[in-house]
């Protein structure tokens, strides 16, 4: 049970969803996608997750500001 849904009766398309939304991706590498800049990068999770762009944008760019990279935000990897 998570969220008070049981995660065994969920399609899945909803559990994957359900990964996207609340407990995000873990990778075992770390890779900068080059032909986006740095606030694509951030924002492109969001994007994934059906957030709209403005709002994507804004909030990746509040992360880059958080952890001191929002100089680096129009670079690219």
């Amino acid at each position: 049970d998570f969220l008070g849904q049981n995660l065994s009766a969920l399609s899945s398309n909803k559990q994957a969803a359900l990964r996207n939304k609340h407990l995000g991706f873990v990778y075992q590498f770390h890779h900068l996608l080059a032909d986006f800049t740095a606030l694509e990068n951030v924002a492109m999770p969001l994007l994934i997750g059906g957030i709209k762009v403005t709002e994507a944008k804004q909030a990746a760019k509040a992360l880059l500001e958080k952890v001191g990279l929002s100089h680096r935000m129009d670079h690219r990897p």
